[in-house]
């Protein structure tokens, strides 16, 4: 085995040039590859294959998208003529910037199924925002005898409004995987949130968590990288005590890393 090693050392010395040149060539190729790297967070590509993983495909096969957004927007008190107008425009503008969005539900939509002699009626709980007291006190009356709003479209104390957000399905298939149905939802929520600075605002729901998720792992894996290579260099340089001694293990572990991720 130590002649063979031997040998194949010998052979690497005699063509050295050579060797140099595909050993250049060969890491620039795996080096473009870089730009093909993608991460994906999703339960379906961290479990394939898992029986868990296909029921729960089925499920969204026949019931639909089960992601949804839940916004809070915390306010000196919802039940305000110019809140519950700056709250309609939020609304508004939800719909028009929000992709896949289903249904928006907020108090100015919601609807009151109330029990009738004959059976039940549904209807809206407003039909225009309440322009004067005696039709906001009116308006919080309604709201009070029904429990399905409190705490869900406006907290208690009616300092908190809430507005929920159902999606339709994402594309099954995308042209490239840097394409993100989710990650389109949650920016764009965020930037329709940003536009509204007067208000104080809370984001939360699937897209959100994983669009955040996705932006920190990349965040903290350059970094970290980046420590831990810096790290390395120290620690040659503290046991080899000589410029060889790093540089040599270094482009070792920096070709080996270019090529593991190019070949990925």
């Amino acid at each position: 085995m130590s002649e063979v090693k031997a040998g194949f050392a010998a052979l690497l010395l005699r063509h050295r040039w050579w060797t140099l040149a595909i050993l250049v060539l060969l890491t620039a190729f795996f080096a473009s590859q870089w730009r093909h790297l993608y991460t994906e967070h999703e339960d379906r590509a961290l479990m394939p294959g898992d029986r868990t993983q296909a029921v729960l495909d089925d499920f969204r096969q026949t019931f639909g998208n089960d992601d949804f957004i839940y916004i809070l927007v915390d306010t000196e008190g919802v039940l305000d003529t110019a809140v519950l107008e700056r709250l309609k425009a939020l609304a508004s503008s939800l719909r028009e910037r929000i992709p896949y969005l289903k249904r928006l539900t907020w108090l100015g939509n919601a609807e009151q199924v109330l029990s009738i002699p004959d059976g039940i009626e549904i209807r809206p709980l407003m039909t225009e925002i309440p322009g004067d007291t005696s039709q906001m006190l009116a308006l919080r009356e309604r709201i009070d005898r029904d429990p399905q709003l409190t705490d869900n479209l406006i907290s208690e104390d009616e300092r908190t409004a809430a507005f929920l957000l159902e999606l339709y399905d994402y594309p099954e298939d995308t042209a490239r995987h840097e394409e993100d149905p989710r990650g389109d939802v949650a920016v764009a929520v965020q930037q329709t949130l940003e536009s509204y600075p007067d208000l104080t605002t809370y984001a939360v729901g699937g897209p959100i968590i994983n669009h955040a998720y996705n932006r920190i792992a990349a965040q903290e894996s350059a970094s970290l990288g980046l420590i831990t290579l810096g790290l390395m260099m120290v620690l040659l340089a503290a046991t080899t005590r000589s410029l060889s001694g790093v540089l040599i293990p270094f482009a070792v572990i920096l070709v080996s890393l270019i090529w593991t991720f190019g070949i990925i």
